[in-house]
């Protein structure tokens, strides 16, 4: 994608300026090219690198937005040339036709992928394919999770829920059995619940959120190996889509309660299975839930 906007953008100027661009030649447009291409893809690992290192999507664009578009400039008149050791000005070097100081070209970009080493990909709450997960333990061992210990046998037998809610006849009216709330089309299992967090500490709120999205974490690396690798269903686009449009159930409820789900189509059922942290209202307990339903994710 790198290449990609590179190209476009040179193109795209070249028509544009037409002969005020005729002073790059061949080999400055090649590197202007591939550098993009380049200082992109390092950008992208240093946002995966923070991405892994905080485990939220809100804390490294709160990060990394404020570090690309507004420290470099703040700090660039105070620091002077340490300025253009930071990772994004470094980078952009290679993509101007002269540079009056160092880093150059190539060297700035060696500086960028310093800030953004090598990033093996990793699947949620595990560790990158083909490494030994040794958090990960085998059925009927403790996890620790959230400080806390979470039993293996625990994540077995929400396991064990979900099969079986794969496969038992869905009732004919909306109500509660065993734990379980059914409907018309699809079950809502809550696996685990918070007690007494309705106006409870935040800090205790934000302690239970993290445990239970390790839960919901330890949940995917048992059913992906089963079910395939899934990325994680951003839930709150479908919120936004509840205001125009109408969401059948149990998706409009789950993204309601819920920010992030992994989703699966259970093969030879015709049922799909969601795992989420309901954690949205915050004047209500914090649930790990599995939904499984009939109806396609919309």
């Amino acid at each position: 994608m790198g290449l990609v906007t590179g190209l476009t953008a040179l193109f795209t100027a070249r028509a544009v300026l037409g002969g005020a661009a005729a002073g790059l030649s061949a080999g400055e447009q090649a590197r202007g090219v591939l550098g993009c291409g380049i200082y992109l893809m390092l950008i992208a690992l240093f946002a995966a690198g923070l991405t892994a290192l905080f485990r939220s999507g809100v804390a490294t664009l709160s990060t990394l937005i404020p570090f690309i578009l507004v420290v470099s400039f703040v700090i660039g008149d105070a620091a002077g040339s340490a300025a253009r050791l930071l990772p994004d000005q470094a980078g952009q070097v290679v993509l101007h036709q002269t540079s009056d100081g160092p880093p150059g070209p190539w060297s700035g970009l060696a500086v960028t992928a310093l800030w953004a080493p090598p990033h093996s990909p990793r699947v949620p709450g595990g560790c990158a394919p083909g490494t030994p997960d040794r958090r990960r333990p085998a059925d009927g061992q403790p996890i620790v999770s959230g400080g806390r210990f979470t039993g293996g046998m625990d994540i077995a037998r929400h396991i064990a829920l979900v099969d079986e809610l794969c496969h038992r006849p869905f009732p004919a009216e909306h109500g509660p059995s065993d734990g379980v709330t059914g409907a018309p089309g699809h079950f809502t299992a809550v696996l685990e619940s918070s007690h007494g967090l309705r106006t409870g500490d935040p800090g205790e709120r934000a302690a239970t959120v993290d445990q239970y999205e390790k839960i919901r974490d330890a949940l995917f690396e048992r059913l992906a190996p089963r079910w395939g690798e899934t990325l994680p269903w951003n839930l709150q686009t479908v919120l936004l889509r509840t205001e125009r449009e109408e969401i059948p159930e149990p998706w409009a409820g789950l993204s309601a309660r819920a920010r992030v789900a992994y989703v699966w189509e259970v093969r030879g059922t015709g049922r799909w299975v969601a795992v989420a942290v309901a954690d949205r209202d915050e004047t209500d307990e914090v649930q790990l839930l599995a939904v499984i339903a009939r109806n396609a994710p919309p």
